[in-house]
């Protein structure tokens, strides 16, 4: 039989990848804004054309990383009982 594995075994690599998950979406926040806001000061530049491809680009990025948020949401919400159910020590039959 092997001995009993501790919480921190278990939690600590688990929260340092939800701490890269989160850095990551930080990121990706950030750099999707900077792109926005350059696109605002360069407006007047680009012409309608241009910029009706850039707007339609641009939302259909913004959905794509709604979706991925809504889903790293989701998997922060369960990190915690996910944890707790790997810590737990199994049964052998």
């Amino acid at each position: 039989m092997q001995p009993g594995t501790t919480d921190l075994e278990y939690g600590e690599p688990f929260n340092k990848a939800f701490d890269h998950i989160r850095s990551g979406i930080d990121t990706a926040i950030a750099k999707f804004n900077e792109i926005v806001e350059q696109v605002q000061q360069w407006k007047w530049l680009l012409g309608p054309a241009a910029l009706l491809w850039i707007k339609h680009s641009l939302d259909s990025t913004k959905t794509a990383l709604n979706v991925v948020l809504d889903r790293v949401e989701q998997a922060l919400e369960h990190q915690l009982p996910v944890l707790s159910l790997s810590s737990q020590p199994s049964r052998g039959c």
